[in-house]
């Protein structure tokens, strides 16, 4: 994220301006781009949707977030289409944890079928 501020300085809210640590009830506070990845460096702080995308380009995999607070799922760097994505499901507004799919369904047929309806 740091190579490529261009793209992701403008996204973390400033409004905000904090960033969860351990088990959530204490806290970074950030207020500008140096701020936030200083605090992202630190251990036990909390990842974002924003470190998701940055992953996924960075790995050159697509990331499929689930959550039920989407109406569909969020897809992370759909120029990666040709490697299996990872899944992961967003729970409670405050976890990323990893999913696989059913035995005998593979990762590239459900990424397809998200593709075909649609996402983001």
């Amino acid at each position: 994220m740091q190579e490529h501020q261009e793209k992701y300085s403008s996204k973390p809210d400033y409004s905000e301006g904090i960033l969860h640590v351990g088990d959530g009830t204490e806290g970074y506070l950030f207020e500008d781009w140096t701020s936030y990845l200083a605090g992202m460096k630190k251990e036990g702080v909390w990842a974002t949707e924003l470190e998701i995308d940055a992953l996924a380009y960075m790995l050159r995999t697509p990331f499929v977030v689930f959550s039920k607070e989407y109406p569909k799922p969020r897809v992370y760097n759909t120029d990666a289409s040709e490697k299996n994505p990872v899944f992961l499901h967003h729970v409670n507004q405050n976890h990323f944890e990893a999913c696989v799919p059913f035995k005998g369904l593979e990762p590239r047929d459900i990424y397809e079928v998200i593709k075909i309806r649609g996402y983001n």
